[in-house]
């Protein structure tokens, strides 16, 4: 009975008696399970990070090893589980070095791909590189259109329309809008977004480089109401503030009216004006008896004109007369409003300027350059140009407007009255040429004109390197060819 009980009791000792093997076997079965992985995954917890942003303009955040301190690591981006971008967490971050995360260098920064921006959902996560490590934070959803429209509609009158549009998923690339005039589908007018404009600037959009501005069209003057509807170019979608409605009266008739001041050899003085558009400029034609010589605006500045309460004041005009004029013959000039038979006040005016007051001297002809000076003493301070001849062939017309103090000294006005251009590279051919420079518009040659030069590209040979001596004072300075 004793021994009976005894057995018994081996027996249930023995229930907990383990042989080597079978423990060996445990201690393998504990280790591949996901419970004993905590010691493999120790060196795990050195890794911190923090997914900051994912937006339709990037995705942010930092990632380190504090075992390795200043040692930089990677991160991988997925978009709906697939990686899409494996990065260095290696920007600099001043919070990072106040939160002491080592040097600071742990930040990253990527642009969202234009993939993802379809108007769909996308789960965004950020792990440690090559590992199922997440950063705290993530995941992150986005929804990004391709376009990320904004604008203001800011003024349609009878001026101007005025506003600005951008795509802020492409902040600093212009785009275009389409006005939609009494509310018609198709496109009545399409405009850049290409201005700068300061307050965009200030207010993050970008470079700033999107406003629009152009003038209301003439066709909307007419009396009626029309309703301007500004729209993202290829879009139905409006910019705020769209539309707007605007009545602008039509255009009254012109009011014109203008004088002709003054002809004489320097030029024709007058200015003209549409009282009607008081602070538009407009022009005025020319005319040589029966035949119109030029066009050009009257839009100078004279004192004069304001004070008399014309507009703004630049409604002024000058002609300056060409040197063919000065030919001793009788010529009657006219000032008219441009493309009307309408003339001024005080118009025509005749004048005679003599042959004979231009005076000049051609200095140098070389495989350099080509020099001399010219002026008119009638009008001893005013430039005047000269063209300059291959032979027979005019290829050059210059102003003769260059100080030289020589000229001052030989009382020749204020000695503005030089000429200095490059002799052009197509004389340079090994061939002789002839160069001869005349008053511009006439025949009167200067003198020592013309001149012979035979230059190479290779190397330049002259016949007259060295100028003749400048004849300034007790002479013409001018023959007749």
């Amino acid at each position: 009975m004793r021994n009976s009980n005894i057995m018994k009791a081996a027996g249930r000792v023995a229930r907990w008696v383990v042989s080597p093997l079978v423990l060996t076997c445990i201690a393998l079965f504990w280790l591949h399970t996901p419970g004993g992985q905590v010691k493999a995954e120790d060196s795990a917890l050195t890794f911190e990070g923090f997914h900051d942003i994912a937006d339709c303009n990037g995705i942010v955040g930092w990632a380190w090893d504090s075992s390795q301190p200043n040692t930089v690591i990677f991160v991988d981006i997925y978009a709906d589980g697939v990686v899409f971008a494996t990065v260095p967490a290696d920007q600099f971050r001043q919070d990072l070095v106040d939160a002491g995360k080592g040097n600071g260098y742990h930040g990253f920064s990527i642009a969202t791909p234009e993939s993802l921006k379809d108007g769909a959902a996308h789960q965004i996560r950020v792990r440690i590189a090559g590992s199922n490590i997440d950063l705290y934070n993530t995941p992150k959803t986005i929804t990004c259109s391709q376009h990320q429209y904004e604008g203001f509609h800011d003024i349609a009158d009878c001026t101007g329309i005025v506003g600005w549009a951008w795509d802020a998923n492409q902040p600093n690339t212009p785009i275009n809008v389409d006005v939609h005039i009494d509310g018609h589908a198709y496109v009545d007018i399409q405009a850049p977004a290409n201005q700068f404009r300061q307050d965009l600037v200030d207010a993050g959009k970008g470079n700033g480089v999107h406003g629009f501005s152009f003038p209301t069209p003439n066709s909307l003057k007419d009396g009626h109401p029309h309703s301007i509807r500004i729209t993202f170019s290829g879009t139905n979608i409006d910019l705020y503030n769209t539309p707007k409605t605007i009545t602008c009266a039509a255009n009254p008739q012109p009011a014109y009216e203008g004088f002709h001041d003054l002809t004489n050899c320097d030029g024709i003085v007058g200015w003209a004006w549409d009282a009607n558009q008081p602070n538009t400029p407009i022009s005025v034609d020319i005319y040589d008896g029966a035949t119109k010589i030029a066009t050009i605006p009257a839009d100078q500045f004279r004192q004069d004109l304001l004070d008399a309460g014309k507009g703004n004041g630049v409604h002024g005009f000058f002609y300056p007369l060409p040197p063919s004029y000065h030919d001793g013959h009788p010529h009657t000039f006219s000032v008219g409003i441009a493309g009307t038979f309408m003339g001024l006040y005080n118009t025509p005016q005749t004048i005679n300027c003599p042959v004979g007051s231009f005076e000049g001297f051609h200095d140098i002809a070389d495989c350099n350059q080509i020099a001399g000076w010219a002026w008119d003493s009638g009008q001893p301070n005013s430039p005047i140009s000269v063209d300059i001849y291959d032979g027979n062939t005019k290829f050059m017309t210059v102003a003769a407007d260059q100080f030289r103090q020589d000229l001052v000294d030989a009382g020749k006005g204020n000695g503005a009255h030089g000429f200095s251009v490059a002799t052009p590279n197509w004389l340079r051919d090994s061939n002789p040429h002839q160069i001869g420079v005349r008053i511009a518009g006439t025949n009167i040659a200067l003198y020592n004109t013309p001149r012979t030069i035979t230059c190479s590209l290779s190397g330049a040979k002259e016949a007259n390197a060295t100028p003749s001596p400048r004849r300034l004072r007790g002479q013409r300075g001018t023959k007749d060819k």
